[in-house]
């Protein structure tokens, strides 16, 4: 979809010290009325930070439903890791824009005693960022030049770059994602010398989730696709 009045463009960072951390940026948007979609997301050890305009997001057990309020200025989700399918419909008009983070997920670009890794199953709401984002959201939206937009995310999630991953974290999540079979958590403690508990406990700080369970996504989404 690509036109005035629809379309759907991704970039990646410009910034190289983003790279390692933000996958892309994408800009939906879809200015007929009445026109829901609906799609099924998949569990990704890629997660979103999907921030709406003028839309109201209402939680289900199994997804999300995001209608038009022009009283509402953004509201913004956090994906997270998940292990289920969940559905998701949009009511048209939207406008929205996502950061779609690398394996590490959000963690990066939080201070870790001030925030709480979204564990609830069915409220992904995300307001850790304030009006900060919602003035940078502000100067993506009045520029036209898709470029811009990329460079004024950029400064914003630079400037939020306080908290880069644990090494042996690190090197965890890559030993799992460039496995050519599927690793074990008990390989994963041998290869790195670490106790399981120690393993299962830095998996749970940084994205709230069991390694198994990562393992296990990692694998799902290799085999998809």
């Amino acid at each position: 979809m690509d036109s005035e009045n629809a379309y759907f463009l991704t970039r990646k960072p410009k910034k190289s010290a983003l790279s390692p951390y933000i996958s892309y940026y994408y800009f939906h948007t879809v200015q007929e009325t009445d026109q829901p979609i609906r799609f099924a997301y998949y569990p990704n050890y890629k997660n979103a930070l999907t921030i709406y305009k003028n839309s109201t997001i209402l939680f289900s057990e199994h997804g999300s439903k995001t209608i038009p309020d022009t009283a509402i200025n953004y509201s913004s989700l956090y994906s997270g890791i998940q292990n289920t399918v969940r559905s998701a419909e949009l009511v048209t008009p939207f406008i929205k824009i996502g950061i779609v983070f690398q394996a590490f997920g959000i963690s990066p670009f939080v201070k870790s005693n001030h925030f709480q890794l979204q564990q609830n199953a069915i409220d992904k709401s995300c307001n850790y960022f304030g009006e900060e984002l919602e003035h940078c959201c502000d100067k993506v939206h009045s520029e036209k030049d898709i470029d811009r937009k990329v460079d004024i995310l950029d400064d914003f999630f630079l400037a939020q770059l306080s908290n880069p991953p644990d090494h042996l974290f690190k090197s965890c999540i890559d030993f799992i994602v460039e496995s050519q079979g599927k690793p074990t958590v008990n390989g994963i403690c041998e290869h790195f010398s670490v106790n399981r508990k120690t393993l299962l406990r830095l998996f749970q700080k940084e994205l709230a989730c069991s390694v198994k369970d990562f393992i296990h996504i990692v694998q799902f989404r290799k085999a998809l696709n």
